[in-house]
């Protein structure tokens, strides 16, 4: 072995350095392999942990587009919330492909699916009960559950954050430990050459990292930059002024309709309570925004009359709405206020219910001013009918006009006066209803049931061509006004012939229950339901037939029922006719007129009626 030439000895040694450069290559090679294998685990984790927040970002989107639509009614909102609705199923179909080796995630990815759906669903139901002008008790508990569905959510994407991050930290560790033993295999200096690498390779793969997370938050900040400039024009361009409190009521952020309210420059009014900005103010303003604070209950439609802010003397109202701000937990974070003054409005509805009043007080004047001239004109006329014999003409005029009887063109004049007191009394009646707090009865003990068969009586004399029937439980007795009682059966039997078919008979029914029932029925067209609504309004005369009055009957009737204590409705139908129902307590003595000691008082029926 000593005699070996070196070139032989040096064999081996080739031979050995050969294999251990192939060695350190194959474990070099492998080495790389490993921390390639390492750092594509990375960046599927990285990017299993975008999706997910990607997909919690649609979610708050689509919440965050509905609650500004809800403000503020502006529909690109609502277009901005669907279009976050239809990327969600992008969204889990992108988390989905990047978590389909791990069945813990996929089944994690399902309940984030469901509860991800259902936030959406009670987004819509949210919009519906909004729009519905659901009680807000209704709306509330659909908030509550939308709030936890999102907690929920919120959970579930952070557990599947854990699970990816816990993923990642196993895979890194294994490839370590791989490393570290091919690291043994090298040289001291390969070593270091690998470990420096290594180094970079880190240092690389945290730079991408870094690179990818401000790109994302940039993109996140430029959307959120675009919102706040759509809120923003939003509240600029409001017609009606918007106010944006925190919770110490003091101003955040407000628009130009404020602003010329107040008569001070936006930037005055940031971070000042308006008690600051306006001393001399009540603070009415500021108890609203403090009872909302504390209760978190809005108040919709509020109305504040105030002197307008630095013109002394001029009295502005405004219509408020106050609403509460809730942070993503719920709780109040501050008020927002939407005022406008409609100060125009009220003095134009004030003036319109005085020319109103002023109108009723002439009707007033004119019907009590006529009753003189119509007094004298019914004496004169009774006179004459006293005086005239009968069967005495009057010459129409000569030529071909008839020549009439006396007597009977007195009986016209006195039938015409006779028109015209009705009228001028139901004239009085509708002042008195309308002016003097309703029409005065005088109560007297009296048996109702001979008021009603004498009342039919009269309107048959009136219209004898007419069939009216009475279904009259007898000797109904009790303390009422008896005549105001004649004139509301009356007045509903007139109407009943008048509107009702001419063939069919007019049915008046007096009855006991509860209460004392008094029932006109008539067959004949229905009364249409829009006219139903407004039947006992004044000057309502119908359209179905042609009538001479003033269409005051019903409302009468209704104020005369109303002063008794009792109650009148209608019902009409094409199959069953119209019937308008009449009902009396059956102690009808009202407290001003009640008397404890008498034992009338009172509607009473016999025993047996």
């Amino acid at each position: 072995m000593d005699g070996e030439p070196p070139r032989q000895k040096r064999k081996p040694l080739l031979a050995i350095f050969v294999t251990l450069v192939l060695l350190l290559f194959v474990a070099a090679t492998s080495a790389l392999r490993a921390l390639s294998s390492a750092s594509a685990w990375v960046q599927h984790s990285d990017e299993t942990r975008i999706a997910l927040e990607r997909l919690l970002n649609a979610v708050e989107q689509a919440e965050s587009h509905t609650r500004g639509f809800l403000l503020t009614g502006d529909p690109s909102f609502r277009e901005a919330a669907q279009a976050a609705s239809l990327d969600l199923p992008q969204r889990l179909a992108r988390v989905q492909a990047l978590t389909h080796d791990n069945a813990s995630q996929q089944e994690r990815l399902q309940l984030v699916e469901r509860v991800a759906m259902k936030r959406l669903g009670l987004l819509e139901a949210h919009l519906l009960e909004h729009t519905a002008g659901e009680p807000p008790s209704t709306i509330a508990a659909t908030v509550r559950r939308g709030r936890e569905a999102m907690r929920q959510l919120g959970r579930l994407i952070d557990e599947m954050k854990v699970e990816e991050q816990s993923m990642d930290g196993r895979r890194e560790q294994q490839q370590r430990v791989r490393f570290e033993l091919l690291m043994a295999l090298l040289v001291i200096g390969t070593v270091a050459s690998a470990a420096s690498g290594a180094v970079l390779i880190i240092r690389h793969r945290d730079a991408l990292r870094r690179e990818r997370y401000h790109a994302e938050r940039e993109r996140l900040l430029d959307r959120l930059e675009q919102s706040l400039n759509t809120v923003d024009a939003l509240i600029g361009n409001s017609p009606v002024g918007i106010s944006l409190f925190d919770r110490d009521l003091r101003f955040v952020r407000l628009n130009d309709v404020v602003a010329r309210t107040t008569g001070l420059p936006i930037s005055d009014h940031v971070g000042r309570r308006i008690s600051e900005l306006l001393p001399h103010t009540r603070g009415v303003t500021e108890q609203k925004l403090a009872h909302v604070l504390a209760t978190g209950e809005p108040i919709v439609d509020g109305e504040i009359v105030a002197e307008a802010p630095r013109r002394a003397g001029d009295v502005r109202v405004w219509q408020v709405s106050v609403f509460p701000v809730r942070g993503r937990d719920g709780t109040v974070s501050g008020v927002g206020m939407l005022s406008r003054d409609v100060t125009e409005r009220e003095r134009v509805q004030r003036e319109r219910a005085e020319m109103l009043r002023f109108a009723e007080q002439f009707v007033a004047i004119l019907g009590h001013d006529l009753r003189t001239p119509l007094g004298a004109i019914q004496m004169a006329a009774l006179t004459l009918q006293g005086r005239l014999p009968r069967g005495e003409a009057l010459d129409g005029g000569g030529g071909a006009k008839p020549r009439m009887d006396a007597a009977r063109c007195v009986e016209i004049v006195l039938a015409s006066v006779r028109r015209m007191n009705e009228l001028t009394k139901q004239l009085l009646d509708l002042t008195r209803g309308r002016l003097a707090g309703g029409i005065p009865i005088e109560r007297q003990s009296g048996n109702l049931s001979a008021v009603v068969a004498a009342t039919i009586d009269e309107v048959r004399a009136a219209f004898p061509d007419r069939s009216i029937r009475g279904e009259i439980v007898p000797d109904v007795v009790g303390v009422l006004d008896l005549d105001r009682i004649a004139q509301v059966i009356s007045n509903l039997t007139v109407n009943a012939i008048s509107h009702g078919d001419p063939g069919a008979p007019v049915e008046v029914r007096l009855r006991v229950d509860t209460h004392v029932v008094l029932e006109v029925h008539n067959r004949g067209a229905p009364i249409p339901e829009v006219d139903q609504r407004h039947i006992f309004d004044p000057y309502r005369r119908g359209e179905r037939r042609g009538t001479n009055g003033l269409g005051l009957g019903l409302y009468i009737a209704r104020q005369i029922v109303l002063a008794h204590g009792g109650e009148i409705s209608v019902t009409s139908s094409a199959a069953d006719g119209t019937t308008f129902v009449v009902r009396l307590p059956r102690d009808a003595a009202g407290p001003r007129d009640a008397r404890p000691d008498d034992p009338n008082s009172g509607l009473s029926a016999p025993t047996g009626a």
